[in-house]
């Protein structure tokens, strides 16, 4: 056999093998689903939920006087120190219809002079979000179950532990007990 013909020879069988390896991978795409970072064999027995969540903006406007920072220091000119915030404020005018941005169950509306009226919403077992600063008097009470885009309450300066900042709605996501950036979630495009 010449040089040529086992050049041939190695060619056809490195071919052969990169289209094996190339119909397994397609063939282990086919049969399995993402689940997180891993491929997991699809389970018939169980639904697919096709329903991402998706938010509804909290208020009408998004003016963002404070972002998300789970790391980096922010100042706060109400308490005068430099300190991580993890929720958005959203700047708006004080009885601004504050809405619910997913479906859930109304877990708790607590009273704190730092962060005044308080309602928390359970949304599944693993999303929570909380909406602080909001008037005394919320229009849904503890175990009410709530809509997508239902008023839930309106926006005050109750939130002492941010009065700098006037009237504005402190918005926090919790997923799986921990607080993550709330724009991650939401569309905020100044309005």
């Amino acid at each position: 056999m010449t040089n040529q013909q086992k050049n041939n020879v190695k060619l056809a069988i490195y071919g052969t093998l990169c289209a094996v390896l190339v119909l397994t991978i397609a063939l282990i795409v086919a049969f399995t689903v993402p689940s997180g970072n891993k491929l997991t064999p699809q389970d018939p027995s169980e639904p697919v939920d096709n329903n991402a969540i998706v938010f509804t903006n909290p208020l009408d406007t998004t003016n963002v006087l404070m972002g998300y920072s789970a790391t980096e220091l922010q100042y706060n000119s109400t308490l005068n120190q430099w300190e991580a915030h993890k929720a958005l404020c959203l700047g708006a005018e004080a009885d601004a219809n504050v809405y619910a941005v997913f479906g859930g169950v109304v877990e708790s509306v607590e009273n704190s002079y730092l962060m005044g009226t308080t309602i928390t919403i359970k949304h599944n077992d693993t999303l929570k979000t909380v909406y602080s600063s909001l008037a005394s008097e919320p229009n849904v009470k503890e175990g009410d179950t709530v809509t997508k885009g239902q008023v839930i309450g309106k926006v005050d300066s109750s939130a002492q532990a941010e009065s700098a900042l006037g009237s504005h709605l402190h918005f926090e996501v919790l997923k799986d007990g921990v607080k993550v950036d709330p724009a991650d979630y939401l569309t905020l495009e100044n309005k």
